[in-house]
């Protein structure tokens, strides 16, 4: 294989290794996309169940507690028709709903309690009471101290069609925040209830002191969103910068219909897409994980594709080697160019000899400088040729010739199935063993062995593609000595 063929096969590698890398960044960009978009709306959806759920707890709540007061409003119509005083009924009365206590607004604006009764014609009007009807208010200053703000929820009292007062269930605003914080905190959300008008916050789960939602005007909302549209609409989404931490929110706002309340939930982004970010972490993981194994892959088959490289230039120049050999007239030449060829095997495989030789006793022997010294004497050598043509002779020549790569290693496995030959490798250091065998049809076998080779796969794969040559090589080396013998024959006989 040429240098360009080389150099276009790492390519090819390399190419397709970075549209593998493209396509699943860009598989991994479309599903992380698809994620956050899935997970915002589902988020949304969430968000709106969520508000919707304490909305409707709240509005039942609010209005059981009206229809408390109903039935308290009625009892009080009973006695001042009896001419009776209030006093039975603040007796009777106990905290109820979200209701801690109870007052009655006189038309001459006189405020009745169990404590007593104060004047309120600087605070508040009885006609303007009477015309708002069953209402309840926002955060307003407690009727008898300034010093608190209370909720007020207010019912006519009826005496056929003439209103004689209008009575009031008092509620403590940690009544309700006792209640619908701990509910938002089981949500994991921040929550805001507010009035509709005033802005005046009744339940806020992030300050410490109940302010007014106007304090989202501070806010840098997200493009899209503003402050003015939470104002304005009736329900929505919205999403800004946080002022306590660096991400955003996600804050889904509703009118409270029947009480002129809103209520707002809201939710950092880090709660939102926390799932989404724990599945994003994953995928990460798994596509780092796949450009790292694509990775290694490639570089692996662009250093297989080199090492092939090298063992087919090793062969070509082997079999010019071996060529020469054969095309040499000079018999002498021919041995020695047989001789350069196991050179080569030698010095590629790094390692420490090589052998040739066949089953008419022609032999071949080279082995490198380094290892001189550990050469095996004749003896074993012909130990060693016997074993090899041993296992080479279970082969069956089916076509012109069988050729058949074996590694043989000193092993346990060798010791138990021929431990003679075991000792044989283990006393003189031959730890491996890679041969190829060639078998023709008339059973004549060829070896060419390379021992204790530095590069395993190397010794393998080129003693399959260069054994045919050496076969051919040592076939034409003999002919020629046929032919030569031939010559000389006739000559002496004339």
């Amino acid at each position: 294989m040429s240098k360009n063929i080389m150099s276009r096969k790492k390519g090819k590698t390399l190419l397709n290794t970075i549209l593998t890398f493209i396509l699943l960044s860009a598989l991994f960009l479309v599903l992380a996309d698809y994620l956050y978009i899935d997970t915002e709306e589902r988020a949304k959806e969430t968000l709106h169940i969520q508000t919707k759920q304490i909305k409707d707890d709240l509005t039942l709540q609010i209005l059981s507690d009206r229809e408390n007061l109903e039935t308290m409003a009625n009892f009080a119509a009973k006695l001042y028709l009896d001419g009776e005083d209030y006093s039975l009924l603040f007796e009777s009365f106990k905290p109820i709903g979200l209701i801690s206590n109870i007052g009655i607004l006189n038309p001459d604006n006189t405020f009745i309690t169990k404590n007593g009764s104060i004047n309120l014609d600087d605070q508040i009007s009885f006609d303007d009471e009477v015309e708002k009807g069953a209402y309840i208010t926002g955060r307003v200053y407690d009727l008898t101290n300034v010093d608190y703000e209370r909720v007020r929820s207010a019912v006519p009292i009826k005496s056929g069609e003439e209103i004689i007062g209008v009575l009031y269930g008092i509620i403590k605003l940690e009544n309700i925040e006792a209640r619908y914080m701990n509910l938002a905190e089981e949500l994991d959300a921040q929550l805001f209830v507010y009035d509709g008008e005033s802005g005046d916050l009744i339940v806020d789960s992030i300050h410490n002191e109940l302010g007014n939602i106007s304090f989202l005007q501070d806010r840098t909302f997200n493009s899209g969103y503003s402050y003015e549209e939470i104002s304005a609409s009736e329900k929505g989404f919205s999403s800004f910068k946080s002022a306590y931490r660096d991400e955003n929110v996600l804050m889904h706002y509703s009118t409270i219909e029947d009480l002129g309340w809103k209520i707002a939930l809201v939710r950092y982004d880090s709660q939102v897409y926390a799932e989404t970010h724990t599945l994003l972490i994953i995928l990460l993981l798994v596509f780092t994980t796949m450009v790292v194994i694509m990775s290694i892959f490639a570089v692996a088959l662009t250093m297989s594709e080199y090492r092939k490289s090298c063992i087919i230039e090793c062969a070509s120049h082997i079999r010019k080697i071996l060529i020469e050999a054969s095309g040499n007239n000079n018999n002498n030449n021919n041995n020695n160019n047989i001789d350069d060829a196991l050179k080569e095997v030698v010095d590629f495989t790094k390692s420490r000899s090589a052998l040739f030789f066949d089953t008419n006793d022609e032999d071949y022997h080279f082995v490198a400088p380094a290892f001189r010294e550990m050469i095996l004497p004749e003896t074993q050598r012909k130990a060693l040729k016997a074993e090899l043509f041993r296992y080479a002779s279970r082969f069956d020549a089916k076509e012109d010739s069988a050729l058949k790569v074996i590694t043989l290693r000193q092993n346990k496995r060798l010791e138990k199935s021929n431990p003679s030959f075991h000792a044989m490798l283990k006393k003189f250091n031959v730890s491996e063993i890679v041969f190829s065998a060639t078998v023709n049809h008339s059973n004549h076998i060829t070896i060419l062995c390379v021992i204790n080779p530095g590069r395993r796969a190397e010794a393998a794969y080129l003693a399959e593609k260069v054994s045919a040559c050496f076969t051919i090589a040592l076939s034409n080396h003999n002919i020629l000595n046929k032919t030569k013998l031939a010559a000389t024959t006739d000559s002496l006989t004339g």
